[in-house]
């Protein structure tokens, strides 16, 4: 039935029974979006979104036609529904929408990254409950009240949405930037007035940028751990990608010995620069493993195409260590955050199916050779 010939039936009901299929209809989309919810939850759990894509995110925008900011507001409803699942009931009801519930997922997010305190499950309740029935615009002024630090910060980050403005692609930012800031950036434009005695800021931006990217060249040398199942996994002090040797754990991953990999005898007072573990990657070689995959997750995905991840990447082992694996150049791979926890996943079934045990995941992901 196309849309004219909606419109003329629509025509032919009287006011109580328009009315009434109104009512019906939002009813039936909440129902059926509550249930996308739940199939959102179970996509992240299984991470089935990984298949073809690099983020949650990504695939609710690619694959099921969302704006951005739709598919951020029923992520964020999903995230706080898992943590309150009354949530569900009052967004059924419509006691709470998609969008009071993300704003309520996305506020509590920003104060537990600022405060770096988690707010706890009955607080969360309470809050869900002082805002049932507000507007959204009655839920900023009660989040606000609640910590006005952190409404500052989630108002700063609206304001950073970016406007194309040429057809270059140039952007338009507004920034709030904090005096602080501001002092450093004018000490920095005092300091290197040899070269523009007055840039502006975006030229300041952009040869800060210059500056830290040829500073890391691809990788900082930090290190990083590896998970129970040999894959790495990022350590909080690293966002470079390189490792760092873990203790043994549960799945038998390996821990690093005193000794030499030779099996000769630890030396009472090892070489400062002496590194005996099967996990260490020197920096040329971070290095050689970054420039190879293009600064760029090498994932292949089920569509045949590459990831295009460009974020949080890690230096994994194809093979890993703890099964035999060594830190060589063919035996490394650069792996976004996402695909290195998939690859876990998959060691882990993998492990699990060889010693007779069953698996709820059994989701496969190809690397890129």
């Amino acid at each position: 039935m196309n849309f004219i010939t909606l419109s003329k039936d629509l025509q032919t009901l009287n006011n109580h029974d328009l009315l009434a299929r109104a009512r019906e209809l939002a009813h039936e989309e909440r129902r059926a979006g509550i249930a996308l919810l739940h199939h959102l939850r179970e996509i992240e759990r299984r991470r089935l979104f990984a298949l073809n894509h690099s983020s949650l995110h990504e695939y609710v925008v690619r694959e099921l036609g969302y704006s951005d900011g739709a598919a951020h507001r029923r992520i964020s409803a999903m995230r706080l529904m898992s943590t309150i699942p009354e949530v569900e009931d009052r967004l059924r009801s419509g006691a709470l929408t998609l969008s009071t519930a993300s704003q309520v997922q996305n506020f509590l997010r920003a104060e537990k990254k600022l405060t770096g305190t988690s707010v706890s499950t009955t607080e969360v309740r309470n809050l869900v409950s002082i805002i049932e029935g507000k507007s959204t615009r009655e839920t900023d002024a009660i989040l606000a009240a609640r910590a006005p630090e952190v409404a500052q910060h989630l108002a700063a980050r609206t304001l950073e949405r970016t406007r194309v403005v040429s057809t270059d692609h140039s952007v338009q930012v507004t920034l709030t930037l904090s005096r602080d800031l501001q002092l450093k950036l004018q000490r920095l434009r005092d300091r290197t007035a040899h070269r523009d005695p007055n840039p502006s800021l975006a030229q300041q931006i952009e040869w800060l940028a210059d500056f830290a990217l040829a500073k890391l060249s691809g990788a900082s040398g930090e290190k990083r751990k590896v998970s129970s199942s040999g894959a790495e996994a990022p350590s909080r002090s690293s966002s470079s990608g390189a490792e760092a040797p873990s203790r043994s754990s549960s799945s038998g991953a390996e821990a690093p010995s005193r000794s030499s990999s030779s099996g000769a005898e630890a030396m009472p007072a090892p070489c400062k620069n002496a590194n005996p573990s099967p996990r260490y990657i020197s920096s040329s070689l971070r290095r050689e493993v970054w420039r190879r995959a293009a600064h760029r997750c090498e994932m292949r995905l089920f569509s045949g195409m590459r990831c295009s991840r460009t974020h949080l990447l890690q230096i994994d082992h194809l093979h890993p260590v703890a099964w035999g694996g060594a830190s060589t150049a063919d035996n490394l791979q650069l792996l976004c955050a996402v695909h290195n926890q998939l690859k876990s996943d998959q060691l882990g079934n993998l492990a699990l199916k060889t010693a007779g045990g069953k698996s709820k995941n059994t989701t496969k992901v190809t690397s890129a050779s």
